[in-house]
This record gives structure tokens, sequence and C-alpha cells, in this order.
């Protein structure tokens, strides 16, 4: 038991061991893994490691029990997004994850979704402040639609005595009891490509406009700026269309808003015999991406005061070409009753008319809006620990919820994530082991 220094500096302590540990989604998550499997280990508690089958890197779930028949599952996810342009981490000068410690906070990639969570669990346990009646599912892949807790809870990995889950997300240390539902989709277009055009252009006399937006996360757009939107407005990119437009990338993730795409153009008369080169069409592009920015700000009158923001979002969250078609990769977030096959049927007739030839296809499981109702004594008990709105983005308290079991959201650090320059507050560690404490004597006491 290491009760030598408060449990903040013990959580932040561990954390700094973490960051460099984490790997994006769909990466191998077994450092942070073994890592966490010693330190349980050696605290005496029983493992269990279910591996995730798919045809990706080795990635598994950890179940770490106190208890043969534990009432209360804790479940955080092991994996992050990923860290986008490396060079906007300022203050970690380029390494997201290479942690800094600086004005009480630690910065760095997964700070606080989802490292600093796990690491608090298990400062908590090296003080010997769990009871006994505790499970901790440490699960891959949460940031790609919660696969890791779907195969989890698919395989027996969680304990038919568990009365309560505890889905550890940064909630600035406030209990949630719902959150969004989580449509991912790609859209790809089959006819804005044309190849095999013939001549060729020596880089010298290829242009290229980078447009800049802000990056924030996918759930809660109004707080970045998205450079694809922002393209499909910008002056200096119409006034091209008259070039030959050789590429448009946005080399971002769906959850996230992206913060720049590059277009790489070329004038007519700089053509050089020799070779042949592809062209993208512009203007249909930049129709269809106007036609997207007009229907997310439609969205917002679509809401549910329930949730802050409370409409219903969609992002664009990368724009990339697969052989000869452009995709790109999309996520909506819904409230409850909101009939997200409809919209997508008109999102695709659009589509076509816009495009011409294209499909919507689904890379991931979608996950439904959830909305906990609990008995009054969890409320008596929570007080002001309650947070008065559900969360905007998905967790993987939907996957548990839908299979029958009672999940809340709660956990240290801040809303300021699928962004560079993460952090999370050294202080926030102190409220959370308390209310963490609080939730596992709530589940505890329901059996």
């Amino acid at each position: 038991m290491d009760l030598s220094r408060p449990i903040h500096d013990l959580a932040a302590r561990i954390l700094l061991e973490l960051i460099p540990l984490a790997a994006d989604s769909l990466e191998s998550n077994y450092p942070l893994l073994d890592y966490l499997g010693l330190a349980y280990k050696e605290l005496g508690w029983s493992l269990a490691l279910y591996p995730v089958h798919d045809d990706g890197p080795p990635r598994a779930n950890l179940v770490v029990s106190k208890s043969a028949a534990p009432a209360v599952l804790f479940v955080a996810h092991t994996d992050t997004v990923p860290a986008g342009e490396q060079s906007l981490w300022g203050r970690n000068r380029g390494k997201p994850r290479a942690p800094v410690v600086e004005n009480g906070h630690i910065w760095g990639l997964g700070a606080s979704d989802n490292l600093g969570s796990i690491a608090l669990l298990l400062a908590m346990e090296r003080q010997g402040m769990f009871p006994d009646d505790t499970a901790i599912a440490f699960t891959a892949d949460e940031e790609t639609g919660g696969l890791g807790a779907k195969q989890l809870v698919e395989a027996g990995g969680v304990p038919s005595t568990v009365e309560l889950v505890v889905v550890c997300e940064p909630t600035n240390n406030l209990v949630v009891l719902g959150e969004k539902g989580y449509i991912p989709f790609d859209l790809i277009a089959s006819d804005l490509i044309e190849t095999g055009h013939v001549g060729s252009f020596h880089d010298d006399s290829i242009h290229t406009i980078l447009v800049r937006g802000q990056e924030s996360h996918s759930a809660r757009p109004r707080e970045g700026s998205n450079a694809l939107f922002d393209l499909a407005w910008l002056e200096e990119v119409q006034e091209i269309d008259g070039d030959i437009v050789l590429s448009v990338a946005c080399a971002g993730v769906r959850n996230k808003v992206p913060a720049h795409v590059q277009i790489r153009h070329g004038r007519e008369g700089d053509l050089v015999a020799g070779g042949t080169h592809d062209r993208i069409k512009l203007d249909k592009l930049l129709d269809f991406l106007r036609y997207l920015d007009e229907t997310s700000e439609e969205l917002r009158s679509v809401v549910d005061s329930r949730f802050l923001p409370p409409e219903v979002t969609l992002n664009v969250g990368a724009l990339k070409r697969f052989e000869n078609k452009l995709v790109f990769a999309c996520d909506l977030r819904v409230i409850p009753g909101f009939d997200h096959e409809s919209f997508l049927a008109d999102l695709l007739e659009q589509a076509r008319r816009i495009l011409g030839t294209a499909e919507i296809r689904y890379p991931y499981p979608s996950l439904p809006p959830v909305w906990q109702e609990l008995e009054p004594e969890f409320f008596d008990k929570m007080g002001e620990k309650l947070d008065s709105y559900g969360k905007s983005a998905y967790t993987e308290a939907a996957v548990f919820a839908i299979n029958g079991f009672t999940a809340v959201i709660a956990g240290p650090g801040n809303l300021h994530v699928h962004r560079h320059d993460e952090s999370i507050s050294i202080a926030a560690f102190k409220d959370g082991a308390e209310l963490y404490m609080d939730l596992a004597r709530y589940g505890i006491s329901l059996v």
C-alpha cells in the first residue's frame, strides 16, 4: 500500500508513465495492458484477458477483479484518438505522447480521455481505497464505436453479479446518466475523379492551397471550425475552378473536426508531354460540401434539452482517396426519437443528385442514444455530483445499457479532448477518487 503521497500526486505519477505506453484505436494496446496486468497482479487481483478478434493488430480487453462476484464494474478504455497534426501540440513540443507537467496540469494525448481515469483507478487501489466487490475492465477500441466493449460482452467477460457499470470518461467529476447516439458512416463518391488525362506537371508548376480550420471533438463541432466546410465557401478556392485540380485531401478522422485541407492544382498551359494525370471535379465537390455544411446548420433546430449541445450534429472529419473514389468520413450524433435512417436516405439522394454515383457504407456498428432511469436513492446519494445534461459524445455506456446493465458515466478530466494540447488537472484526481468511491459504495448497496 502506497500512502506516502496524496492520491492526486500518486495518480499524476502513474499517468506520466501511461501516456507514452498508449496507442490509437485499432493499434495494439498490449504495452499498456502489460503494465496494468503486472500492477494489478502485484496487488492480488485476478486477471482475465479477452483478445479482440479481427484482422487488425493484436488487441485485447483486460478484466481485473478483486472479487469472484463483483457488484460494481468500472470500465476504462485504453485507446486514444490519433494525434492529428503533431506540430500543433505546442506544450508537448510536437510530441503528443511525451507528457508535460505545467500549471498544475498534465498535458499529453489521452491525458483526459481516458488515461487519467486509468491512472486514478490504479492509484486508488494502491492506497487500499477500493472495496472488495469491485472489478475493472480495460477495453480496446472505444474510439471506433465501442468495439472492444461489444466483444467483451459477447465473450461473457462481464460477471452476471454486476449491479452497476461505471464507465470512466472525462466528465469534470460529475455523474452523467445519458448520451447521444453515434452513427459513423462513409459516403463514397465514384464520379469525382477523372483518370488518365494526357500530360503531366513539373513539381514547380503545381500550386498548393492549405485551408486551416480549428480542431474540436466532432460531438461539439461549434467549438471548432471545420476546414472542409470552410473550403467550400472560400473565394480563393472558387477562383481556381478554371485550373486542373489534381487532389483535395483532408487526412483527419471522423470523430474530430478537421484542422486542415490541402488542394493541389495546376494550369492547363503548364502541362508537359509525357505521362498522365488525374483530375478532381472541384465544382461538384464544393457544391456537396456546401450542402453538408448547410445541412449541419439545419440540424441545429433538432434538439433535446437534456443534452449539451442539445442538437443533432453532423461532422465530416476526413476526405480521402480510395482507388478512384473519394471517401467522406462522417459521423452523426443523434438524440432519442431522431429518424437517422430517413435522414441518411435523404442525404444519399442529394449526394447522387450532386455527385453522381454514390453510396453509404458503415465501417463500424452504430450506438443508440440512451438515458438511464435510476431509483430515487441514487439521486439522493449523488446530489450535486449529478450532471444536469447527457453526454454529447457516445461512450461504452450505450454498449452496456443495451445489454441490460445499469450504466453511468463519470470521471476526472475535461471536455477539451479530440484536439491538440489535451490536458487534465492534477487536483481533479482528489475529487475523482471520492466520486468513484461513492459510486462503488452505491453499487455494492444494491446487492
